[in-house]
């Protein structure tokens, strides 16, 4: 699926949407944070959260198998797909999204 604004692709593991559906779930945000400062050096992560944006207008939406996608226009997408995916951690599970250029990231919901 293709945003006329965007030059990328988005792509959702079947996994991230049923993650979702469990969680009952139809939005998620993924924003760019510049963290650092002090004695560190900046850098943008990436934030991972299942719910809506507070400003839509700072968002491109994409849409999959009922689950909005927005996707923070300061994103550097590096790939010519976002891919979505789902990891096990030591803690459970969390989604995770490929073709960022950043050096974190996290995830809440």
């Amino acid at each position: 699926m293709t945003d006329m604004n965007t030059e990328y692709t988005v792509s959702v593991d079947n996994e991230v949407i049923e993650f979702m559906k469990k969680m009952d779930k139809k939005e998620l945000k993924l924003d760019i944070v510049l963290t650092g400062g002090g004695c560190c050096p900046f850098f943008d992560v990436s934030e991972i959260e299942l719910a809506k944006p507070d400003q839509p207008d700072l968002y491109d939406m994409y849409e999959e198998a009922d689950i909005k996608l927005n996707i923070s226009k300061k994103t550097k997408v590096i790939e010519p797909i976002l891919h979505f995916k789902l990891k096990e951690t030591f803690g459970g599970e969390m989604i995770y999204v490929e073709g960022l250029d950043v050096k974190q990231q996290y995830f809440e919901d």
